[in-house]
């Protein structure tokens, strides 16, 4: 199911380790001593998703993907 965006910006957030750098549309986000994180992103209509990076100290990668519709 895609995610409908009714604002031009989107609140992001989750848990991840602690030691992890995370990027969301290719925009670093601080990663809080407990492994959370948010950070808020501007989307345009002809958004199509969300993609959302961890990368780990020893270098591996996790992507999500998330669907969005702006309206």
């Amino acid at each position: 199911d895609s995610f409908v965006a009714t604002s031009s910006k989107v609140d992001v957030s989750g848990k991840t380790d602690t030691d992890a750098t995370i990027k969301i549309n290719n925009q670093l986000v601080l990663v809080s001593d407990d492994g959370k994180f948010s950070g808020e992103i501007e989307v345009f209509e002809g958004t199509k998703e969300i993609t959302i990076i961890a990368t780990s100290r020893s270098g591996k990668q996790t992507k999500i993907i998330r669907d969005i519709i702006v309206k």
